[in-house]
């Protein structure tokens, strides 16, 4: 329990205190508590300003709102740099602040640095904006830039504001480091490595000087800095001499010769006195060469040329055949061998022209070649004259070509010969060079004949025999000869069959659409006139439709019917199809002779109102039926309404705006959406939608007349307040006013400073809390007199009497409420009147 006289509230509670009197007396009081949450202040908008451009500033987090700049909007426009304040009130009356400083617009600088080394890069960073534009393209703060050249970037912000700032930036080279000096040391001799020119040297052993001395091998680096402050590297390896080595082929063959190399690098001494890296040898022998660098290393070596003897290589076989044939072509002398046909045996077969060739090698690696030429003899063509074929009984004669001695298959070695028999007959002919070949024929023997012919005919029809046309039966004959040439005899028997009698049976007469079935009948078998074979057919269109019926004898008959097909009739519909709600509209059909609607109506004629899709049947006499159908829109009245200031003041005009429509039609003859009116009255418009519906709205149009208003105010013997002006003096004073309509309102005050008991009597007269949202407390003590009843009056700032409350005033404190929360936001007076005299006047806001 705390024994303070003060507490800090933190929680929502009912809070309780008693007071001890200096005589012990006690007493309780009790007081509910509400802790409302804290405002929080927060201010957006752009902070940058530039030239003639403005910022607008917004504070968040409360119902009301007060600026250092005395505006008391949530939203200010500033165009100047500067400090801006911004205090929230919530509707519970807590507060908080936000401060933003805004500053001018300036054009952007770009940072970081504007010279590089080739090779590397720079960061390139503006400042000063929201937004950035680089000539690169970029839209960053920030480039990295690899190449000289100028740079610039365009900075904005989001309020309008933009500069621009460019640099140059430059690239230096590095420069190209080598390293001079011997790469080659032998041991105990050491060389010297130069780096190119620079101003700086360090060197993979430490060094700093332009030039070191090595006597290692391995690899040696150095970076090199120029005046530009560019650095490079480069490497050198230098190795242990070693001794040199000797290459070519060392073996030749008699009356060759061959090429030593030696590797290294240095002056070159051989035994044969030769000073160069090279030497050509011819005979056998031990060819040496000493290698010396210039830093007196040397070292030598030795190799043995040797020479062998040449084969004599033969090739030995039969050089002529004939075509079909090969022979066998054989070489020797050598231990191994190429043909010039790639083969690497010693003998190859060949059945071509040509010229053969084969390398030989001995066993000391030798080689010499050998060449051969091979030739072929070609076949003689060999061929039988004589005819093919001959006719039964006679014979011919075979005569065989194209060579010089024949032998047949019938051992005959004539060159012709007689048969009287078929077969197939063959020779063989050989020519001068004893090549052969084969011609083979074959010969038939032609038969005659005597041949019988049976043949039926249909009644009616005809026989053409070899040119008699044949209508009855009987016996007939004829000679001819085949295409060998020979006799050949034809006896006909000709016989004559009856024909069948068809009929075509089935519904002739159908409406478009339908399908009727064509039986025939007569025959086993049928062929239509649509390519149907079957005895019934399926059909669906006008024409004459015939059949050919076959009987059992395979003669044909036709028979044929006419089918009729009665067209549909085309059935329209008439009338309005779009019509607005509310309305009807008549649809007619025509097009038949009868009607079935899907209304239910039978008529030619139905009436519509509503929205949908209606069929009509309609039959002819025939019997045939066409539908047709028409979709019905109902399109919806437009909803019209019309927007605009419908209170104005006297001697101002308002424009009216009609929405809702596509189209519009005012009482006055206007036909545009919108009306520009100064008189009070009605104004009524038309709107019609696309489909050509249309709907009225109305709007009334006041207009306000200034007003006059007079007010009277008593002061006792203190200034009064009275919309920001203070009056210390009685008199009349005159200000203009805003209606709630926004026009202007003259109000005169009648302003009496008294002389009431706040200056004679010890009056303490109090009001709290000030200001307040709902309830005002009135507190009066009276010292020295009693005044009894006192009347408390609420008036607002035109002097009109809101309410009265009564109260004493006496020694002891009293206290009354008056009730401010069913009245508007703003500043009201409470006047103290004892005995018809108003003895204080007390400001109270309204929150």
């Amino acid at each position: 329990m705390l024994s303070s006289s003060s507490i800090l509230i933190t929680d929502d509670a009912t809070y309780t205190v008693t007071v001890t009197d200096n005589y012990g007396c006690q007493a309780t009081a009790s007081k509910q508590m509400t802790l409302y949450p804290a405002a929080v202040s927060s201010i957006t908008g752009s902070t940058v300003i530039c030239g003639n451009h403005s910022t607008t500033l917004t504070a968040n987090g409360g119902t009301y709102y007060s600026w250092n700049t005395g505006s008391a909007q949530r939203t200010i426009t500033v165009n100047q740099p500067g400090t801006y304040i911004a205090t929230v009130q919530t509707v519970y009356g807590c507060t908080a602040n936000d401060t933003v400083e805004v500053v001018a617009f300036a054009n952007p600088v770009i940072n970081g640095n504007t010279v590089f080394c080739s090779g590397g890069y720079t960061t390139l960073t503006a400042t000063g904006g929201e937004n950035y534009q680089w000539s690169t393209g970029a839209t960053t703060a920030s480039i990295n830039v690899n190449t000289a050249g100028n740079y610039s970037v365009t900075a904005s912000t989001s309020n309008g504001c933009s500069g621009s700032a460019s640099v140059t930036v430059i690239q230096n080279q590095a420069s190209n480091v080598t390293i001079s000096g011997n790469t080659v040391i032998c041991s105990g001799i050491g060389t010297s490595l130069t780096a190119s020119s620079g101003t700086d040297y360090l060197w993979s052993t430490g060094d700093t000087t332009q030039s070191i001395s090595v006597n290692n091998p391995g690899a040696y680096s150095v970076t090199v800095t120029n005046s530009n402050g560019c650095s490079n590297s480069a490497t050198q390896t230098v190795s242990l001499m070693e001794h040199p080595i000797i290459s070519g082929n060392n073996h030749i063959c008699s009356g060759q010769s061959a090429t030593l190399n030696a590797n290294g690098s240095g002056s070159y001494a051989w035994s044969t006195g030769a000073s160069t890296a090279s030497i050509t040898v011819s005979t056998p022998g031990n060819y040496m060469v000493t290698v010396t660098l210039p830093n007196g290393c040397s070292s030598s070596a030795t190799v043995n040329v040797s020479v062998g003897t040449t084969p004599t290589p033969t090739i030995l076989g039969n050089t002529t055949f004939c075509q079909g044939e090969a022979t066998t072509l054989t070489a020797n002398g050598g231990v191994s061998y190429v043909w010039n046909n790639a083969s690497t045996g010693n003998s190859i077969s060949v059945s071509q022209s040509g010229v053969y060739t084969v390398t030989a090698t001995n066993a000391e690696g030798c080689s010499a070649t050998a060449s051969i030429t091979a030739t072929v003899n070609p076949l003689p063509n060999v061929n039988i004259n004589g005819n093919n074929s001959f006719c039964q009984g006679d014979n011919i004669t075979l005569t065989a070509t194209g060579a010089s001695t024949y032998v047949w298959n019938n051992t005959s070695t004539n060159t012709a010969i007689t048969v009287s028999s078929a077969g197939t007959y063959t020779v063989t002919g050989t020519d001068a060079n004893g090549c052969s070949n084969i011609a083979t024929k074959t010969v038939s023997v032609n038969p005659t004949y005597n041949v019988p012919l049976t043949h039926s005919i249909c009644q009616g029809e005809s026989y053409n025999f070899y040119g008699q046309s044949l209508t009855t039966a009987g016996t007939y004959t004829h000679t001819l000869q085949t295409v060998n040439g020979c006799d050949s005899v034809l006896t006909l028997s000709l016989s004559v069959k009856a024909l069948p009698t068809p009929t075509i049976t089935g519904n002739t007469s159908l409406c478009e659409g339908e399908t009727t079935t064509l039986t025939a009948n007569g025959g086993v078998s049928y062929a239509w006139s649509n390519a149907a074979t079957a005895n019934s057919i399926n059909v669906s269109q006008s024409g004459i439709y015939i059949v050919t019926a076959t009987n059992a004898e395979g003669c044909s008959a036709p028979a044929n019917v006419t089918v009729t097909v009665n067209p549909l009739p085309t059935i329209t519909i008439g009338g309005n199809t779009t019509l607005c709600a509310g309305n009807s509209t008549t649809l007619t059909a025509s097009g038949a002779d009868s009607y079935s609607w899907s209304t239910g109506d039978n008529t030619a004629s139905v009436s519509i109102s509503a929205f949908g899709i209606y069929t009509v049947t309609g039959t002819t006499t025939a019997g045939c039926s066409g539908t047709a159908n028409v979709t019905v829109l109902v399109s919806q009245l437009p909803v019209i309404t019309i927007s605009g200031e419908t209170d104005i003041c006297a001697g101002e005009s308002t424009t009216l705006t009609a929405n809702g429509g596509e189209t519009y039609l005012w009482n006055d003859g206007t036909t545009g959406n919108t009306l520009t009116v100064n008189l009070a009255g009605t104004y009524q418009v038309i709107g019609y939608n696309a489909a050509g519906c249309n709907a009225m709205a109305s709007a009334t149009v006041n207009v306000w007349q200034p007003t006059a208003t007079e007010l009277s105010v008593e002061c006792p013997d203190s200034c009064y307040t009275w919309n920001a002006q203070t009056y210390c003096t009685s008199g009349d004073y005159t200000q203009t006013l805003q209606t709630v309509h926004g026009c202007d309102s003259v109000v005169t005050l009648h302003l009496t400073i008294t002389v009431g008991i706040d200056d004679h009597e010890t009056v303490d007269f109090k009001v709290y809390p000030n200001p307040t949202s709902h309830v005002i407390n009135v507190q009066c003590t009276m010292n020295n007199a009693q005044l009894g009843d006192m009347e408390l009056q609420l008036v607002d700032v035109y002097g009109r009497l809101l309410d009265v409350v009564e109260t004493p005033c006496i020694a002891s404190p009293q206290t009354v409420q008056i009730d401010l929360s069913r009245y508007a936001k703003g500043v009201y007076f409470i006047k103290a009147v004892a005995d018809g005299k108003t003895i204080a006047i007390r400001k109270v806001v309204k929150q």
